[in-house]
């Protein structure tokens, strides 16, 4: 990485996000280009950047859905609770015997 231009690709690219400026991520990248040696523990310093950006991705890509999903999420929740919540209690009321089903059924509604 030698260029501004390079530099600029890093965030399209979803390298790098930085809010630094291209000058002082290039600064930043030769510099750390100079102190490492290449070797085991230069591998494992872009190993953990590559562990780091498929992490992300994976948490950028389960809160995008909850986000664009939020309201269908919410209202299947609410539906299955509240569906819940009227079996229970018809439930309820038939086994402690506070309504005779059977007593309401032969009455008409005029």
């Amino acid at each position: 990485m030698n260029r501004d231009e390079d530099v600029k690709q890093l965030p399209t690219k979803g390298i790098v996000y930085s809010t630094f400026s291209n000058e002082e991520t290039l600064t930043l990248f030769k510099w750390a280009a100079r102190h490492m040696r290449v070797g085991h523990r230069y591998y494992q310093v872009f190993e953990c950047f590559n562990e780091y950006r498929n992490n992300r991705y994976v948490w950028i890509t389960i809160h995008r859905f909850f986000y664009n999903n939020f309201k269908g999420i919410v209202t299947f929740s609410l539906s299955v609770h509240c569906k819940y919540l009227i079996h229970t209690t018809t439930k309820h009321i038939s086994t402690t015997g506070l309504v005779n089903v059977s007593d309401h059924s032969s009455h008409q509604i005029s």
